[in-house]
């Protein structure tokens, strides 16, 4: 009976490996991989938690192991559809901030000018999805020390939903679409991530529209994804118009810290 048990137990961990890696991937989009052309790159953002940022700097040819060349734009100018203007002024790192807090409904639109040549985007702060609870739990063949960490949240039914999460002990980030929690209450794992007992940790969940996700998703899908975007093999979908890479996002956030028990 013992013997019956152990097994069945070594089969529910597989069954939850499984349900992990469904659960953590999205649908897989294919991407063609090109000689590369130096361009200009673009990471802007406005929350609810924080000023809007934007960086900009020349991308780079895959697995350079080269600093990204910061570049400097003549104009980078946030508004929205309430008719308020936002100039970005650059700091002593050459990352532009603005004293912007988004809003839910509202849809920004970023204006960039660089060496003549304007890049346009918009995004629209979906619908803010908070974080339940954030715990951390022992993966089958892992240490006695080390835990998986993982969130719970409520998805709202009347919506699509898209999610970006990640940890500040890490740097994967993770992607998640609700087409098959639609309304119901969840947990997402963050499953790349192996921690230990005693570590203390901040993850935050974002509420992201369906062009950053798309964005997000084929840079973790292609295993790119590392502290910038400069140096990716193949070209993610970018919602920014003029040829820019990169991405624009007005997304709510949600964060938790706990430490790992």
């Amino acid at each position: 009976m013992k013997i019956l048990k152990s097994a069945e137990t070594l089969l529910l961990y597989f069954i939850l490996f499984f349900l992990l890696l469904i659960f953590s991937c999205t649908e897989k989009m294919d991407v063609q991989l090109g000689d590369h052309k130096t361009n200009l790159v673009i990471e802007a953002e406005v929350s609810d938690s924080d000023s809007a940022y934007a960086m900009f700097y020349l991308s780079q040819p895959f697995n350079s192991n080269t600093n990204p060349v910061v570049v400097i734009p003549d104009t980078v100018l946030i508004t929205d559809d309430k008719g308020n203007r936002f100039d970005l002024k650059p700091n002593a790192l050459n990352i532009y901030k603005a004293d912007v807090l988004g809003k839910e409904g509202t849809t920004y639109y970023l204006k960039v000018v660089y060496n003549g040549k304007e890049y346009t985007s918009q995004s629209t702060m979906p619908q803010k999805v908070s974080i339940d609870s954030a715990y951390s739990w022992q993966f089958f063949g892992t240490q006695s020390n080390e835990r998986v960490l993982a969130i719970r949240i409520q998805d709202p039914a009347n919506q699509k939903n898209f999610y970006r999460y990640f940890s500040s002990l890490s740097k994967y980030k993770y992607v998640f679409e609700d087409k098959l929690i639609n309304g119901s209450r969840f947990s997402l794992n963050a499953g790349r991530d192996l921690v230990k007992v005693g570590d203390t940790t901040t993850i935050t969940l974002l509420n992201i529209d369906k062009n950053n996700f798309e964005y997000w998703n084929v840079l973790i899908q292609n295993g790119t994804l590392s502290n910038n975007q400069s140096a990716a093999p193949a070209d993610p979908r970018s919602n920014i118009q003029g040829g820019a890479y990169g991405y624009f996002s007005a997304h709510s956030v949600s964060k938790q810290t706990f430490v790992v028990k």
